[in-house]
């Protein structure tokens, strides 16, 4: 451990124990001092050595009744953890359950528990059970309330990213939320604790203020931004071996030129696909009447303004959303839900954020059911291929943001996929970063030949990246032109021996997205 290191753990021990122990020891010394400076009768003000003298001759009762008592607390705070648990993931996993019981539960945690005492006396008498029941009810309710807002605080990210993997309901809860759930958790369970702390204090709403991390492992400072280290490039990449599930470098990889998806059967088929969501102002029209076949192997970029529903159309490629009409097809087989040979990589990373590297690579490995063991091999290899080897130990917040969007493009080959859906993955970094991350992209597009399905707002990562490029027009948002990237590869920023080529192409596709013409919604 380092000086560094070592100043804050030495500070927050001495805050949480150091000077509870001084005040302890200055209150006693002065009582000592009072009760030997004024000669204070002790009838009125006992001294220390009086209290600790008559604690020594308490009769054995009084001990055996202290015990008694203790059991009565421990039985109670333990059924009301217990029940308490329980409830908040039955109330979590059920919507319906929810609005049942929510509101009976919100009524009688309102009413004070001391005014339940006596009517506990007058139904249960002055046995052992109304004790029990005071406090199970003192309890119960800070440790279901802490739990369900857990629960219900699981990031929409990794919600989406479990679905995606066609994770099961309980496969979610355990591997997800109630992980992610554990600070709350521990946090209402330090709350309900009979001698909790006295000095805790509430959010609005009643909900207990959580100390950052509780549960988790904790992030110092200096931890943060340990380890935002930037590759100098593609170069470093020169002669190391493709990563391939067949060990062999698929021909279809190397079909470059304009014209070379037509040899080469259709991975993708987008067949009249509409979509329209429900708004409170009506229906609200995203999509209308797409249609694209996109070939085995090919880099589609999807570009277009915010809103025109390129997320969306990535959405039902993948199987997250149904689309209102039309269908679509992936290796010739419709899409009703998530599939297995379809991978997603999210703006997000969507890292777990308590597991390391590794750990969030072979996280479809665990939800699909497939043999760790089997795959551990090319999880070091894919590591290897994107400069992480290094870090497979790492957790999430040790890493800069390009090297987390490494991470979640490792995981997303892990499963060896046909189709790569990528939405906008490269929008929260800087330019050097998404350069870099282009370039990579495009050399494992080249070894492994996997059909992409990319979209972003940047016409230059288009044109870098595709094979072609499909332009979007407004909301509804439609195909106003598909255009032919006819720039042989490797292509990079700055460096392209076809420059003349790449200006031509982005200035069609910057014509195309500032043309009134093709701003303009279609009218009905």
């Amino acid at each position: 451990m380092t000086d560094l290191e070592a100043g804050p753990r030495l500070t927050r021990v001495w805050k949480n124990f150091g000077l509870p122990a001084l005040g302890l020891t200055t209150t006693v010394g002065l009582w000592w001092l009072i009760t030997a400076a004024f000669n204070v009768d002790p009838f009125f003000v006992p001294s220390p050595g009086d209290v600790t003298n008559a604690f020594l001759r308490v009769p054995s009762y009084l001990l055996e009744e202290s015990w008694i008592t203790l059991k009565r607390v421990l039985i109670g705070f333990l059924i009301a953890v217990a029940g308490g648990l329980t409830l908040a993931v039955v109330l979590a996993a059920s919507h319906t359950v929810e609005r049942m019981f929510l509101p009976v539960l919100a009524a009688v945690n309102a009413v004070p528990k001391v005014a339940l005492a006596p009517l506990l006396l007058v139904w249960m008498g002055f046995g052992d059970s109304p004790k029990i029941v005071m406090v199970v009810l003192v309890s119960f309710f800070p440790v279901i309330v802490s739990t369900m807002a857990g629960l219900t605080s699981a990031p929409a990210d990794l919600r989406e990213l479990a679905r995606s993997l066609r994770a099961s309901w309980w496969q979610t809860f355990v591997k997800v939320r109630l992980v992610w759930a554990l600070p709350q958790v521990f946090v209402g369970i330090k709350v309900a604790t009979p001698a909790g702390d006295h000095r805790r204090r509430h959010r609005r709403g009643g909900q207990p203020r959580s100390r950052p991390r509780l549960g988790h492992r904790r992030i110092g400072r200096l931890q943060r931004h340990s380890a935002r280290l930037r590759r100098p490039g593609p170069a470093r990449h020169h002669g190391r071996r493709p990563v391939l599930p067949d060990g062999r470098r698929r021909a279809t990889a190397r079909a470059l030129g304009p014209g070379h998806q037509l040899l080469r059967k259709h991975m993708i088929t987008i067949d009249g696909v509409s979509q329209t969501f429900k708004g409170r102002s009506g229906p609200i029209e995203a999509i209308r009447g797409i249609d694209l076949e996109i070939a085995e192997g090919e880099f589609l970029t999807i570009i277009g303004r915010s809103g025109c529903g390129k997320s969306t159309l990535l959405r039902m490629v993948s199987g997250l959303l149904k689309p209102t009409k039309g269908e679509v097809r992936v290796a010739g087989e419709r899409v009703r839900s998530p599939r297995r040979d379809v991978a997603m990589v999210f703006q997000k990373p969507a890292l777990l954020p308590w597991r390391t590297v590794e750990q969030n690579i072979m996280l479809p490995v665990e939800i699909f059911g497939w043999r760790t063991a089997d795959h551990r091999g090319r999880a070091e290899q894919l590591l290897e291929m994107t400069g992480l080897g290094a870090f497979r130990k790492r957790l999430p917040h040790e890493l800069s943001g390009g090297m987390q969007q490494r991470v979640s493009l490792c995981r997303a080959l892990i499963q060896n996929p046909k189709v790569m859906l990528m939405d906008e993955p490269f929008s929260a970094l800087d330019a050097l970063t998404r350069e870099e991350l282009a370039v990579e992209l495009q050399r494992i597009h080249i070894q492994l030949g996997t059909t992409i399905l990319f979209v972003t707002h940047s016409i230059q990562e288009a044109v870098l990246l595709a094979d072609r490029v499909a332009v979007l027009s407004s909301r509804p948002g439609r195909v106003r032109k598909l255009v032919q990237i006819p720039i042989p590869r490797p292509r990079s920023f700055g460096h392209n021996a076809h420059m003349e080529e790449v200006a031509k192409v982005s200035a069609e596709l910057h014509t195309l997205l500032l043309s009134d013409e093709h701003l303009r919604a279609p009218t009905a």
